[in-house]
């Protein structure tokens, strides 16, 4: 299957602040009060938010830090090699991948703001698709282009 398909049946769009396409896909309906979150927050959240994320070898996600934490989760195509930047300016970069035998990782918790950014590790297939979980849920107010 190509990625135009894939976008296609998956009804994704440009993703023009940070690069790549998505769809949300689910935003739970329950929700966690302000007072009850950690500092940075400006009002309640929604518990959490899912979403499809495809790159391509076109493009990249650029750098950014969200204030919630986030789980990609690999689902097809090619590896995604994401890079962080930790709160003690350490720095490491993970293959998001199924090749486990070689040292790719299925899934990955990104802290919350820590500095990420990503883009594919090869091209055979051109594309990489990819689930996240947000927790607590996205809003752009907690999305920073670093």
């Amino acid at each position: 299957m190509d990625v135009e398909t894939i976008k296609k049946l998956l009804n994704l769009k440009p993703l023009k602040q940070e690069g790549g396409y998505f769809h949300e896909t689910y935003r739970s309906p329950i929700t966690i009060r302000a007072d009850k979150l950690r500092p940075g927050y400006d009002g309640e959240r929604s518990l959490f938010t899912v979403i499809y994320y495809v790159l391509t070898d076109n493009d990249f996600s650029a750098p950014h830090r969200l204030n919630s934490d986030e789980i990609w989760l690999f689902h097809r195509g090619d590896p995604i090699e994401i890079k962080l930047t930790h709160s003690d300016n350490s720095q490491e970069i993970v293959i998001l991948g199924n090749d486990i035998e070689n040292g790719e990782r299925p899934q990955l918790l990104i802290p919350a703001r820590t500095i990420q950014s990503a883009k594919l590790h090869s091209t055979e297939h051109h594309y990489a698709l990819v689930s996240t979980v947000v927790i607590p849920g996205f809003e752009y107010d907690d999305f920073k282009l670093i």
